[in-house]
């Protein structure tokens, strides 16, 4: 079921909440419990599983997952996920019927990515799948209180980033893997990395006129992003795994010429935290 790494994912929805200047934080507290790996990603992460068994035993980390070593049956896991799915529709019903629509297109997109037409066996097709779903997130959130046009620019936003990120990370695939599914042009990701990089400068500038708010806080966090993202595409191309750069005690024992990186990557998760809410 995926649970810390899950959990970590709410993030999008409490940021979708707080946007949207939420309040009721008990209903917040009852999103995160249905949409979060205890109901339905729960489920979502284990059909994956299901339907991936065939690959993950031949993967390095996921072979020691409780399908694959036996621990677990494939119907009891089919089961279970039945269970989580229908307990976490029913709960997404009662609590708010917009909700529960994000709920619906969010297992949509994941079912569409593991199973039919299996959206991650296309390397451009995974990465706008897995992208949407940090979108969908958010505004599963904010539709907790209500969508409007700074939540739907802000959903926007957030697609291009993920994209960004998905598409350093693929890079870096293509440095470390064998695996043939990884191997694609790399100026053409790089071509649409920067595509994307231009999409998020434009939709921080285009939230803050909505907002009325278009300052030189908001112009410098747009340039910020962009060299940021230069900067995450650079350390991709070398081979470095940007997500372990990010644990900031384990760069400056290992990678300390890279300590700059961890460094830069908080600071603009405080700025894009900051921009969201608008604290």
């Amino acid at each position: 079921m995926r649970v810390p790494f899950a959990f970590v994912q709410t993030i999008f929805i409490i940021l979708g909440f707080l946007a949207a200047d939420g309040t009721d934080f008990l209903k917040l507290i009852s999103a995160i419990i249905i949409l979060g790996p205890t109901l339905i990603y729960g489920g979502i992460y284990i059909i994956n599983d299901i339907v991936d068994l065939q690959f993950d035993i031949l993967h390095p980390k996921k072979k020691v997952r409780p399908l694959i070593t036996g621990d677990l049956d494939v119907n009891s896991a089919g089961n279970l996920a039945v269970i989580l799915l229908i307990v976490g529709f029913l709960a997404a019903f009662l609590l708010n019927r917009t909700f529960f629509i994000f709920s619906l297109l969010i297992l949509f997109n994941n079912l569409m990515y593991s199973i039919f037409p299996r959206l991650k066996d296309n390397i451009y097709s995974g990465m706008i799948s897995c992208s949407i779903n940090y979108s969908l997130r958010f505004l599963a959130g904010a539709s907790l209180v209500r969508i409007d046009w700074n939540i739907l620019l802000l959903a926007i936003l957030f697609f291009a980033i993920a994209m960004i990120g998905f598409i350093s990370y693929r890079i870096y695939d293509m440095k470390t893997s064998e695996n043939e599914h990884y191997i694609v042009n790399e100026k053409n990701l790089l071509l649409l990395a920067r595509i994307f990089i231009f999409i998020s400068f434009i939709m921080i500038l285009a939230i803050s006129v909505v907002r009325n708010n278009l300052n030189l806080i908001s112009i410098l966090f747009s340039f910020y992003l962009v060299v940021f993202s230069e900067l995450n595409l650079n350390i991709s191309r070398k081979g470095a795994d940007f997500f372990k750069l990010l644990r900031i005690w384990r760069t400056y024992r290992l990678q300390r010429n890279l300590i700059y990186y961890p460094i830069m990557a908080y600071i603009l998760m405080i700025l894009a935290i900051y921009f969201v809410i608008g604290i």
